[in-house]
């Protein structure tokens, strides 16, 4: 899994070089899209392409100093908008609704290119020094590592939106599985992990995804020895890999850790 979340320490390289690749992935695919897909609704309620392409610069942006360009005035009152964070990211959708898809792609490109500089410029020291996040104080390395899981799976949001499979193998995938793998995981939240899986994930409405995604395992990541997991009914049961859960692709396991869509 290139040492990713094998420790508290994680490596400045190679999780700056999959990061900058992953950015590279998404941007490719969105020269190949038209407006017409660009418009498209995403597994993501209220999101269009568009949408997830904002949130993804938006969020760069936030990293390089800009504060969001709108306020969270009326944003209260949109169905999708749940919790504080949420909150904060819409600010961003908001703010480039009108924008073109060109002018959003170049806008994506430009604040990608000027993180890629920055992170490439950190020194090991920086990247383990703590930072705060939206949810929390972290490891700048740990951060960007949930910057790589959140890229890497709204690109298959968008191509979920799109129809055009892909990128489901390689360095990003094994990172976004790491950071699913993490007890504090997805994304950083208190009750995350890989266990919700299993386990059940609001607003699921079966005990557990396994009744819900009927294929035999995770495929297309390489994935570490065994995973223990506490399920819905109190119970553990070991695995000896992430493979061997009845949970589905890799895709499939998205939708379901992160409660987004019933597979």
């Amino acid at each position: 899994m290139n040492g990713a979340g094998a420790s508290k320490v994680i490596a400045k390289e190679p999780l700056t070089a999959a990061l900058v690749e992953q950015w590279q992935a998404i941007g490719t695919l969105l020269t190949e899209l038209t407006d017409t897909q660009w418009a498209s609704a995403t597994p993501l309620p209220g999101w269009r392409v568009h949408d997830i392409v904002s949130h993804l610069a938006g969020i760069e942006q936030m990293l390089s100093g800009i504060v969001p360009p709108v306020s969270v005035d009326g944003l209260t009152q949109l169905e999708h908008v749940r919790n504080p964070v949420g909150l904060y990211v819409e600010r961003w959708v908001e703010a480039y609704r009108g924008s073109t898809s060109p002018q959003i792609l170049e806008m994506y490109r430009e604040i990608t290119a000027h993180r890629a500089s920055v992170l490439k410029a950190m020194t090991q020291l920086e990247f383990d020094t703590p930072t705060e996040t939206l949810s929390g104080p972290v490891s700048y390395g740990r951060f960007m590592r949930v910057r790589l899981f959140d890229c890497w799976f709204h690109e298959q949001d968008i191509r979920d939106a799109v129809g055009i499979a892909g990128n489901e193998t390689g360095p990003a995938a094994e990172y976004a599985l790491a950071e699913l793998l993490e007890p504090s995981g997805p994304g950083i939240c208190e009750d995350g992990g890989l266990g919700h899986v299993v386990g059940g994930y609001p607003p699921l409405s079966s005990p557990g995804c396994a009744a819900v995604v009927p294929e035999p395992s995770i495929t297309g990541i390489r994935s570490p020895s065994a995973v223990t997991m506490s399920l819905a009914d109190g119970s553990c049961r070991t695995w000896p890999s992430p493979s061997d859960i009845p949970s589905g692709s890799s895709t499939a396991t998205t939708v379901c850790v992160r409660g987004q869509i019933i597979p």
